[in-house]
């Protein structure tokens, strides 16, 4: 805390003793430096105990002040955080861009159905790795398998962020 104006500095009582110890100290005659070892230790420790006691009533009196403002305002919601943008395109392209023959939408028709019907197939299959997978007392919820099971599980849920992340940006 602040002395007050026209009050003394908390801390120079405690600093006015270590000085006078130290003085005596360094006044002392080699035989006597002995015996005022106790005393300086003493002026000391009470310096430093009154110097915590400040630290701790200051950061006190912070806090209290930092609780009474609230707080800080947040300048702005839509800046990235950590690098990371703040949208995700995950809406369907627009139709001005679809502009196509009676052809090329059977193709895309055909193309469409067998790559949903691919993509069925890979989140089933990794949802029944997974179930097979599964059980208790093994890490991470899964049974004690081994490094190659594992690994083609892991596999298998790469195959299946992948379609999951395509449907996300497609839209499909």
């Amino acid at each position: 805390p602040k002395a007050a104006e026209g009050s003394p500095d908390p801390l120079a009582g405690s600093v006015a003793c270590v000085e006078a110890a130290l003085r005596l100290y360094k006044e002392s005659s080699p035989a006597d430096r002995q015996v005022m070892v106790i005393p300086l230790r003493e002026a000391l420790m009470a310096a430093a105990s009154t110097i915590n006691k400040f630290i701790a009533e200051s950061e006190l009196n912070a806090h209290k002040a930092a609780m009474e403002a609230g707080p800080p305002p947040v300048e702005s919601a839509a800046q990235p955080m950590m690098g990371f943008p703040t949208t995700y395109a995950v809406t369907k392209p627009g139709e001005e861009s679809v502009q196509s023959t009676e052809s090329n939408s059977a193709t895309a028709t055909a193309t469409a159905s067998t790559d949903a019907a691919e993509n069925q197939r890979k989140l089933e299959d990794a949802y029944s790795a997974l179930l097979k997978a599964g059980g208790e007392g093994g890490k991470l919820g899964l049974k004690n398998i081994s490094g190659d099971e594992a690994d083609a599980l892991a596999d298998k849920l790469v195959a299946m962020r992948g379609v999951l992340l395509d449907e996300l940006n497609n839209g499909d």
